[in-house]
């Protein structure tokens, strides 16, 4: 099935709609110095675009969790993880999972050692996890966005595929949340999906894809999984990344943070952008790449100031 056409949205003036509800504390944040950034280039504008009629689409995140593209997080009795790729190199969750361990979390005791992955990944009892879900906070306006084990990779090796689907299932009872599912082990998709039977539509599957290696791995492992959305995570994006003829409706790409950061290249960038456009993939720029990428886009170029959401199924 071909991803739903898109219609373009610059962000020439970032606001609220997708900052979220940024406090006095965030503003000022956005003014300190900053470390170098990976440079803009000179760019010709953005090649025009035709566009046929506007179609209902997803509402924009607030980002108010610290992630542009969800608007919560959520452990899930799930935890830890370990390297797979290059994009794991300066892995956040890595980071946070030792500072938790050092502050005496028990959750994080076992997996993290000396601030790196320990090599062991636990998670809680199915019956344990399924109350969760289905008490899940309700948005208390408007849509919720939740990023499941945002701190781990529901589909490693050490996590059997039925602990997953039966999660996955309770998920899709909670019509009023969409849950972004993100792998790095795209390649167990198909048997996930065996297991899960009758896919939720609120249910989407997305996988992190940073080079073109990458993509020809996961991408049709992420194809057989029959979501209503789909989508990539190009993040941290350390190379050009190919997308299939059809079946992709949500690209979203970012440069990398932190310690021992690597630059992003705005070509690649603006070949993905363009590409997305052919297709009709809604594409959405996270952010650029630096030990902290400005807020407000300030380091981003103009052209590439987009963030689009999928058209409604």
């Amino acid at each position: 099935m071909p991803a739903p056409a898109v219609a373009v949205r610059p962000i020439v003036n970032p606001s609220r709609s997708w900052l979220g509800d940024a406090g006095p504390s965030c503003r000022r944040a956005a003014l300190l110095p900053r470390p170098a950034l990976s440079p803009a280039p000179p760019h010709s504008p953005a090649p025009a675009r035709v566009h046929g009629p506007s179609l209902p689409r997803y509402p924009l995140p607030t980002g108010k969790c610290g992630i542009a593209w969800t608007d919560a997080t959520v452990a899930l009795g799930l935890y830890g993880c370990t390297h797979v790729s290059p994009a794991c190199r300066s892995c956040w969750a890595e980071a946070m999972a030792g500072r938790l361990a050092a502050m005496g979390s028990a959750d994080y005791a076992e997996v993290s050692r000396n601030g790196r992955w320990s090599g062991t990944v636990t998670h809680w009892p199915v019956a344990r996890v399924l109350p969760r879900v289905r008490a899940y906070p309700r948005a208390r306006t408007g849509h919720r966005y939740v990023f499941p084990w945002s701190m781990a990779d529901f589909l490693h090796e050490s996590v059997p595929v039925e602990w997953g689907a039966e999660i996955i299932r309770a998920m899709g009872a909670r019509v009023d949340v969409t849950w972004q599912l993100l792998t790095k082990r795209a390649h167990r998709y198909p048997e996930l999906a065996a297991a899960v039977g009758a896919w939720p539509r609120n249910v989407w599957a997305g996988a992190t894809v940073e080079d073109a290696r990458r993509a020809d791995e996961r991408l049709p492992g992420l194809l057989a999984v029959p979501a209503a959305v789909r989508w990539l995570s190009v993040e941290p994006m350390l190379g050009p990344v190919p997308l299939p003829i059809e079946g992709i409706a949500w690209c979203v790409v970012g440069g990398e943070s932190g310690n021992g950061w690597r630059a992003l290249d705005w070509t690649s960038v603006r070949e993905l952008r363009d590409r997305c456009a052919e297709l009709g993939t809604a594409f959405f720029l996270k952010q650029a790449a630096g030990f902290a990428p400005r807020k407000d886009f300030a380091d981003v170029p103009a052209d590439l100031r987009v963030r689009e959401m999928p058209v409604l199924p």
